[in-house]
């Protein structure tokens, strides 16, 4: 008989707290083997088939695996009782639950600790054992008497290292994470190239991680979509989320179209972190790597968007990030790079839209420290109806080598207020501001142009902008002496204050303000 000291490691905690526990142990020349520690179980597509070598078509597999995911909730029969550890319950008919594969378990009457969340052990077609995340086997409490469901989770499917090819869009039927060793060993690949040809579509809540969904680069307008969410208003959006870590897309006419269906039926989230998205399509076409509509918040961060204009020459793709009716957006640390349009466009709804919306539901909208290049303008933002924007911040940006801004917003930064908006604060700080064709940053005050403003002649308001610390270096280039570093226009524009400026006067002379639109400017 010896005594054996375990240091014990509580992983929830950020400072390990340790515990000892002494514990009477026989020693003998044999020590059973530890039970297993289980962990979230991804489950690989090459076991349904996938071949993942570039050469097989691997749709039908893939579609399987995703089928077979997000399979339906089942009634549960009968279940062991008090004291029985894995507590192990019985389905009323087949189930079709993957092994390792998280589940839900509820409204289980008697045994009452079987309810809850899940890894599934699959002991039958119609038995399951219940173990917790961190591998513990699930103990009863009491007899079972009656009632429960089990139901997956989200389902996790992993794509090891290899090219899918597929041949029309996978789509989704549940809440999904797809993840696979890095976006450029995991890659699925649409061969495919016509009409609305997608790579993936989801209307259901999906994270993907470490992978990518590729294809030839178009120089046709097909409206291809790398990841397509949102396409069906008889599908509610309403709640979901779209997360994308480290995940690439190259040659799509779109590489993220991510929405909520309408105005009142709005996803949570959407984030794009660490990604690189590339996009392709004919001249003076509609494309961008990231187009999302009807979202509570928007984050894109850590991210290259490239589009395939040239400078001053062939225009191509539209933006790079393009927003309808988002009510939160966060755009900081990304590379930003040749697109044919504004690289960043910002609506609220009522673009184009039949009606305005009138629920006042919208925060902020941030662009920080970003680089921006090769655009035809950096940024675009606009509000339209009787909405109020609380917050518009641009701090920190380089905004390099804009040499044809868009004639019809004739600056960089294009801030416009439409019908009854309010834009409460409008505020750059920090910014540099180089190679400017026309201007560097205009403030506007219109009215709207289609009919969905009640009120035909109103024009927007811009009660509050602020510049400080902003740099502008070589502005008015393509027009010299014509357009100021920052300009302003229209009726309702009432308090504005510049302080830190910095402007080299390198335009042939022109003032580098023209604040005259506002009714006070300090």
């Amino acid at each position: 008989m010896g005594w054996v000291f375990l240091r014990l490691t509580n992983p929830r905690r950020k400072t390990h707290k340790m515990k000892y526990l002494a514990l009477s142990v026989l020693i003998t020349t044999a020590f059973a083997a530890p039970a297993p520690v289980r962990q979230i179980h991804h489950i690989s597509v090459r076991d349904f088939g996938a071949k993942g070598d570039g050469v097989a078509d691997d749709t039908a597999a893939l579609q399987t695996a995703f089928d077979s995911s997000c399979s339906a909730s089942f009634a549960i029969s009968n279940g062991t009782g008090t004291g029985v550890s894995p507590i192990v319950i019985t389905t009323a008919t087949p189930h079709n639950l993957l092994n390792g594969s998280a589940i839900t378990v509820t409204e289980v009457a008697g045994n009452t600790n079987a309810n809850g969340e899940w890894l599934a052990t699959v002991l039958s077609s119609t038995s399951i054992a219940l173990y917790a995340q961190d591998g513990d086997a699930s103990v009863g409490n009491a007899s079972y008497t009656s009632g429960g469901t089990v139901a997956p989770m989200m389902p996790r499917l992993y794509f090891p290292a290899g090219v899918y090819n597929i041949s029309s869009p996978l789509k989704t039927g549940c809440v999904m994470y797809l993840s696979g060793d890095g976006p450029t060993q995991s890659v699925i690949f649409q061969t495919h190239q016509y009409t609305l040809m997608h790579g993936i579509v989801a209307n259901h809540s999906l994270w993907m991680q470490d992978m990518a969904v590729n294809t030839t680069p178009l120089t046709v307008d097909y409206g291809m979509v790398g990841v397509f969410a949102g396409n069906s208003p008889a599908v509610p959006m309403l709640g979901d989320t779209f997360t994308f870590v480290r995940f690439n897309s190259s040659g799509f006419n779109f590489g993220l179209d991510i929405n909520g269906t309408s105005d009142r039926d709005l996803l949570a989230s959407i984030t794009v972190n660490r990604c690189r998205i590339s996009v392709g399509t004919q001249a003076n076409a509609v494309s961008q790597p990231i187009n999302a509509a009807n979202t509570l918040f928007l984050t894109v961060e850590n991210s290259t968007l490239l589009g395939d204009s040239l400078p001053g020459g062939a225009i191509h793709n539209d933006h790079a990030i393009y927003t309808l009716g988002v009510r939160g957006v966060l755009i900081r640390n990304n590379l930003i790079q040749d697109h044919g349009n504004s690289a960043i466009k910002l609506l609220q709804g009522g673009f184009h839209s039949a009606s305005c919306p009138t629920i006042q539901d919208y925060t902020s909208w941030t662009i920080r420290n970003n680089r921006i290049e090769g655009s035809r303008l950096a940024v675009a933002v606009y509000s339209y109806c009787a909405l109020v924007m609380p917050s518009i911040v641009l701090t920190s940006n380089v905004i390099w080598n804009i040499p044809n801004p868009y004639l019809g917003d004739y600056a960089a930064v294009y801030v416009q207020a439409n019908c009854q908006s309010n834009m409460a604060r409008v505020m750059s700080s920090g910014n540099t501001f180089s190679n400017l064709g026309l201007g560097g940053i205009v403030l506007a005050s219109q009215v709207q142009s289609d009919g969905a403003c009640t009120a035909a002649s109103a024009q927007g308001t811009i009660s509050n902008f602020t510049s400080t610390g902003d740099t502008f270096v070589n502005w008015s280039m393509s027009s010299p002496g014509t357009f100021p570093a920052i300009n302003s226009t229209g009726a309702n524009l009432m308090h504005a204050s510049i302080s830190q400026l910095n402007a080299d006067g390198g335009s042939s002379g022109i003032l580098a303000l023209n604040l005259s639109a506002f009714a006070e400017v300090n």
